[in-house]
This record gives structure tokens, sequence and C-alpha cells, in this order.
């Protein structure tokens, strides 16, 4: 039997989607930016560092216990996109366009 609780968490994706594009289709809180280097420079580093190091953690372990480089290779590549997402974040912080083509 399902609870209540279950089908309020299977319904909030769907309500959630249809916000954001009916935001996103007719410009609801368009001219609402707010660019902060040093909040996207802790974003950067607590979401996509830090998983990126624990993806890379695991995979290293696998590799030493299985010895299969496609592991190895696939956790390297993990942690290079999220030391260059962060590091394109503080680049973007002395130039834009320098940050974008870092990231």
């Amino acid at each position: 039997m399902v609870s209540k609780t279950q089908k309020l968490g299977i319904v909030r994706i769907p309500v959630l989607a249809t916000l954001a594009a009916t935001f996103g289709v007719f410009g609801i809180a368009a001219g609402l930016i707010f660019e902060s280097v040093l909040l996207e420079t802790i974003l950067n580093i607590g979401v996509i560092l830090s998983v990126s190091v624990v993806v890379a953690r695991i995979s290293a372990k696998s590799f030493l216990q299985t010895g299969s480089t496609n592991v190895l290779l696939l956790g390297l590549a993990v942690f290079e996109f999220g030391f260059s997402a962060t590091l394109g974040g503080f680049v973007s912080s002395i130039s834009v366009s320098e940050g974008i083509a870092m990231y």
C-alpha cells in the first residue's frame, strides 16, 4: 500500500518540471538574476567537486580490487570534470569568456 507521503513525493517531480517549463516559456522572473562569485565557487566545490571526488575514490578502490583500467579511467574522467568545473568557476570571476572556455 502506498502512503500519502510517497504519493506526494511522486507528484512533486512533475509539478516542479511544469513550473520550470512555465517560467521558462513565459519569462516569469527573468529579470531576477543574482550573480555571486563566492556563492558559485562554494557551490562548485560543495556539489560538483565533492561528488567527483567520491566517484573517483570509489573507482580507485574498485580498480585496486579488480584491476580494471576502464573503472580507473572513468574515475579520472569524472574527477577531471569536477576539477575543471571548479577551476572554470574561479576563472569566470576574472573573465566570463575565459571561464566558459575553461569549463
